[in-house]
């Protein structure tokens, strides 16, 4: 561990020991990660899109199901938000697309959705991520 310190704290008659690593910051650029977020609710959108960008991400944001797909192909993202909240059926046929495509076959996609419900076992739940978005 080059470029490390190394410390440690233990106490007589005890078996563990608590140890830290400290990594001094690096010269090296992060990889950014793009994501593609996909949603009509502008309000979500902006939430999301802040979030990620504090958090580091790369974000672009398509307020279009017509133009996600395109989006998608195009941009090639690391990882797809897919807002289902206002639009499922619209949303669902977004993912079949995305599903369908050689480019974004194996693109992560983590769905936005009001209940889980809504999302239809045909498109397999290891395809995606699900997080529940609550909605006043």
């Amino acid at each position: 561990m080059v470029g490390a310190d190394f410390s440690y704290e233990t106490a007589i008659g005890y078996g563990n020991a608590d140890l830290w690593l400290d990594f001094p910051a690096s010269s090296e650029p992060e990889v950014e990660l793009h994501v593609l977020f996909i949603g009509t609710d502008p309000v979500n959108a902006a939430v999301y899109r802040q979030k990620l960008e504090l958090d580091g991400y790369r974000t672009t944001v398509v307020r279009s199901h017509a133009q996600a797909r395109a989006s998608a192909i195009h941009l090639a993202p690391d990882v797809i938000y897919l807002d289902l909240t206002r639009t499922p059926s619209t949303g669902r046929e977004t993912l079949r697309a995305i599903r369908r495509h050689p480019a974004t076959v194996m693109t992560p996609v983590v769905l936005l959705v009001s209940t889980p419900s809504t999302i239809p076992a045909t498109l397999g739940r290891h395809d995606f991520l699900l997080h529940v978005a609550e909605r006043p």
